[in-house]
């Protein structure tokens, strides 16, 4: 009898163990990618709000790019914030609704690879010029807001058109290697649980963004790839010197 008390707590911790070592932390940490794909999903908003006087603006809008010396480009578009699907259908959506666009300027810290090879391919098929400026205004009382960073996967956007203009200074463009996400779901207990994984792979995506846009100086930026490909998409990007802009002709203007 004893001997068969004691093979009976046995498994019944083996059992425990398993669930809280190997189970538990399974179903935890599914259930955290599940939340944080969802949250990104649910929080995406087509209107941005003004830090300083809460004014809200589209994502996508309308502005004049302004240099800290004072000159400006009027009404060019101005793209604000992650890349993702619902923020490219978004832009897509205003650009085709405002042909009389040619110039979309960038302030983005990156995001999906696949959904920025959209924006890519519309600002090359549509020949539209890119740029960067150190603050923009905005709104029709032309209320201004910083200009900020063109990073990772906006890289792409950047380098898809021929015409890019440097619209002052206070500019970082800056990299690292790239990376695609992909969504692995497994059901248990009658519910789905997910995880978002991270893997960094060629940049295959850029490279095609360069060819469609065939600009002349590509192998420069084929360089500057090559420059951050071991730079790890978890770590801080690679903010590029004003000599190393010039070297990798990340400005036409």
């Amino acid at each position: 009898m004893t001997i068969k008390i004691s093979w009976k707590y046995i498994g019944i911790a083996s059992v425990t163990v398993f669930l809280l070592t190997i189970l538990l932390p399974i179903i935890i940490v599914k259930s955290i990618g599940k939340y944080q794909y969802q949250h990104t999903i649910e929080t995406f908003e087509q209107y941005l709000t003004h830090p300083a006087t809460l004014e809200k603006f589209p994502r996508t809008s309308i502005v004049d790019a302004c240099k800290i010396e004072g000159e400006c480009l009027e009404n060019v578009a101005l793209f604000v914030g992650r890349i993702n699907e619902q923020s490219a259908d978004h832009f897509i959506e205003f650009i085709n609704k405002h042909p009389e666009v040619d110039m979309v300027c960038l302030n983005s810290g990156g995001g999906e690879v696949s959904d920025a090879l959209r924006m890519s391919r519309l600002i090359s098929e549509r020949e539209l010029a890119t740029c960067m400026a150190d603050y923009y205004k905005i709104g029709l009382d032309k209320t201004t807001t910083r200009g900020g960073i063109c990073g990772s996967a906006c890289n792409m956007l950047l380098l898809s058109s021929k015409t890019r203009i440097q619209q002052g200074v206070d500019l970082r463009f800056a990299g690292h290697s790239f990376a695609r996400t992909d969504k692995a779901t497994f059901s248990l207990l009658w519910l789905d649980w997910s995880i978002v994984d991270t893997f960094t792979e060629e940049p295959v995506d850029f490279e095609e963004a360069l060819n469609i846009a065939d600009t002349p100086d590509k192998q420069k930026h084929l360089d500057y790839l090559s420059e951050v490909k071991d730079i790890s998409h978890l770590d801080s990007m690679k903010i590029l010197s004003n000599n190393e802009l010039k070297k990798y002709r990340i400005f036409t203007q």
